[in-house]
């Protein structure tokens, strides 16, 4: 979990004393790749960021009662790769997403989220740090040099102009190529480089 209290991202495997173990989703990984199901190239090794398909029951739910009493025919499971796991909030096993707030999504959908990532290669890259700290600096002299050269009030229409279009780059950078761009910075940057301009 980060800072923000968001868990975005998983390891592929942990270290405990010498040994290297294998995550819960990096094992059915494995196991999947070895019943011959079509799976991607793994990510580089170390943590990877889920690409998250939507918020909680994305995924179909199935009660794990109705099953016991048949009430689910077999072939619904079948070649199907079905996880198990709690979803009540009183278990304490939910957490927030991009997708889920407030700690709605359970666990066992965070690896069935995690598991398609893997399995379909569709891991989220994340654009460098320099990259985000450039743009940011850009924005802040940009949205300042428009003040200077346009005023204030033409000048927050072109810096609100100039933010559209960044977060139109950074929205397309994410849905075409799964690149994730940090883009509280440039905002941040681009109103306080405007508003000490004003000022």
């Amino acid at each position: 979990v980060e800072a923000d209290g968001t868990l975005r991202r998983v390891p592929l495997q942990r270290r405990h004393c010498e040994e290297l173990i294998p995550s819960f989703d990096l094992a059915l990984y494995r196991l999947a790749r070895a019943a011959g199901l079509p799976v991607a190239e793994l990510p580089p090794p170390g943590e990877f960021l889920i690409n998250y398909r939507g918020g909680p029951k994305t995924f179909p739910w199935i009660p794990y009662h109705r099953v016991v009493q048949g009430e689910v025919p077999p072939e619904t499971f079948q070649g199907k790769i079905v996880l198990v796991g709690p979803t009540s909030a009183i278990l304490q096993d939910v957490y927030s997403t991009p997708f889920a707030r407030a700690r709605t999504m359970p666990g066992v959908e965070i690896h069935a989220n995690a598991l398609e990532t893997l399995l379909g290669g569709l891991a989220v890259r994340e654009a460098p740090r320099w990259l985000s700290t450039a743009v940011a600096l850009a924005a802040a002299i940009a949205g300042a040099w428009l003040v200077v050269r346009l005023r204030a009030l033409r000048a927050l229409a072109a810096s609100a102009g100039l933010w559209a279009a960044l977060a139109a780059a950074t929205f397309l950078a994410f849905s075409v190529w799964g690149v994730w761009f940090r883009f509280t910075a440039v905002t941040l940057a681009l109103l306080l480089g405007y508003g000490a301009a004003v000022v």
